[in-house]
């Protein structure tokens, strides 16, 4: 009986059992910790968004408004930013 070539038979076990393969990859611990690694992140990921990516977006979109806290906002283009750069 010849041996099947490298590369040509079943790898593991389970994959000669079921026919099913399986991919060599982390273990299930090391998914488990690396779900965990994410979690324990959220909370610093949540705070980012809430107070410093929010307000900075929300403060490029008002500069391209004309708003007087009074009616609703106007897109105003440039104007401010010409205005800011040109006055004293």
């Amino acid at each position: 009986m010849n041996p099947a070539a490298p590369g040509t038979g079943p790898a593991y076990r389970s994959e000669a059992i079921t026919g099913r393969g399986t991919k060599p990859g982390r273990s299930a611990v090391a998914r488990r910790q690396a779900w965990e690694g994410r979690i324990f992140a959220l909370p610093f990921i949540l705070g980012f968004l809430a107070f410093w990516l929010y307000p900075m977006a929300y403060s490029v979109y008002l500069v391209f408004q004309d708003w007087d806290l009074l009616f609703p906002p106007s897109f105003a283009g440039l104007d401010n930013i010409v205005e800011f750069r040109t006055s004293p």
